[in-house]
């Protein structure tokens, strides 16, 4: 049984859901398409030395939903 492989993109806040391609390599794409046009970000998959943690705040609690140990970090954004 494999690890299943888990990506964050640093993204647009409230933007649809984008399309990844590249996945197998050290450079993953992701689109988003708009109405006035399509949005590419080509990424670099960076591993830090420490982990990242997805937190859920409630009304009196935290959570922590995940635990990243990688992630993409956009450094090329252009409107296709």
């Amino acid at each position: 049984m494999t690890a299943q492989k888990k990506f964050e993109f640093d993204c647009i806040p409230y933007a649809a859901q984008g399309t990844l391609a590249n996945l197998d390599s050290r450079n993953p794409v992701l689109y988003f398409d708009f109405p006035s046009g399509r949005l590419k970000m080509v990424g670099t998959l960076l591993f830090p030395k420490a982990k990242y943690l997805l937190l859920k705040f409630g009304a009196k609690d935290v959570l922590c939903e995940d635990v990243f140990e990688s992630m993409v970090r956009a450094s090329c954004v252009r409107m296709l």
